[in-house]
């Protein structure tokens, strides 16, 4: 976190809550995307938001690696796809649809910021690659598999719901000047991967509420954040 470079000014955070990202979406985006969900036959915390699209492409997982973790999770756990994104990723969005043989819908270009908060608030958990929606579905308290290759693992350590996938090559971190043609540290993290990372935080949620349904129950840790290096 960039909040240590405060320390040598004598400026220290001291809890968790004081190191939390916040978002303010506001009632009118929950109002207006709960609308929208609704036309879209999308109930709260019945679908898995993907945020493929970032601004450099050794930042980007494989396209075809999309539907087959929106099949996997799908398989698992019952969520519909949906895919976020701005008006550049309208067209990687429909040929993820398309590609995917498990419910999905597309929402690219049809949110403001504060919209796409609403709808990660109300998502069962996310799965992005290292751009800035990524951070605001942290900030609104979505569980969160973010996805890195080129640039340096993105860690919260503010208890948030969260897992990063890597795979550490000898060439990372290349930046914007990657020196492969297929970015072979993010073709590296398989879709069955990011499915078990989902996986992980969601069985985390369920146990949180276990224990605030039944607080004398023994529960795992409700929130999971941390680097894990995914394997084949």
């Amino acid at each position: 976190m960039y909040v240590s470079l405060l320390e040598p000014l004598g400026i220290r955070t001291h809890s968790r809550e004081e190191l939390r990202l916040v978002f303010p979406v506001g009632d009118a985006a929950r109002a207006a995307m709960t609308a929208w969900r609704g036309e879209r036959g999308l109930s709260e915390r019945g679908y898995l938001a993907i945020i493929p699209g970032t601004t450099r492409p050794q930042k980007m997982w494989p396209d075809e690696y999309w539907p087959q973790l929106l099949e996997r999770v799908h398989a698992e756990h019952g969520l519909t796809g949906l895919i976020l994104g701005g008006p550049a990723e309208r067209d990687l969005a429909a040929a993820i649809v398309r590609a995917t043989r498990t419910p999905a819908v597309s929402a690219a270009g049809e949110t403001g910021i504060k919209e796409t908060g609403a709808l990660l608030e109300s998502a069962a958990a996310t799965v992005a690659v290292d751009t800035g929606p990524m951070h605001i579905a942290v900030a609104v308290g979505c569980p969160t598999v973010s996805l890195f290759g080129s640039t340096g693992p993105r860690l919260f350590d503010d208890g948030s719901p969260y897992l990063c996938l890597h795979r550490q090559f000898a060439c990372w971190p290349c930046h914007r000047h990657p020196i492969c043609r297929h970015y072979e540290c993010l073709r590296a993290i398989a879709p069955a991967a990011a499915a078990r990372a989902v996986d992980r935080l969601l069985a985390a949620g369920t146990a949180r509420a276990d224990a605030s349904s039944n607080p004398s129950a023994h529960a795992a840790p409700a929130r999971a954040a941390g680097l894990a290096f995914a394997r084949g």
